[in-house]
């Protein structure tokens, strides 16, 4: 097994075989250790996708659901390469998500 090349990561789909690797720096460092042969990769989509937010404001705490916005989906590609980039890792394309072989 070798380190992920990103670029020779194949195109997937989603099905029993394969989970989704977590939306996280760390998630995308393990894929990535986990070797090219052992992943795959879809754009990411984030139809009908919604954030929980919270707010408290003078002790009132209101919590709502919002759209996931584009906006959002260009903090969480740059989180996750931040992270990649201080472990020395190389960074996945953006709007990318990964998954990994069910063992």
């Amino acid at each position: 097994m070798s380190p992920t090349n990103w670029d020779g990561v194949p195109d997937g789909a989603r099905s029993s075989e394969w989970a989704e690797v977590p939306e996280t720096g760390r998630g995308m460092l393990a894929a990535w250790a986990a070797g090219t042969e052992n992943i795959c990769k879809l754009p990411a989509d984030d139809t009908g996708r919604e954030m929980r937010v919270t707010i408290e404001t003078g002790g009132v705490t209101e919590t709502r659901t919002e759209p996931f916005t584009v906006n959002d989906r260009q903090i969480v590609d740059k989180c996750i390469e931040d992270y990649l980039r201080a472990a020395g890792v190389p960074v996945p394309p953006r709007g990318t998500a990964a998954l990994w072989k069910m063992a």
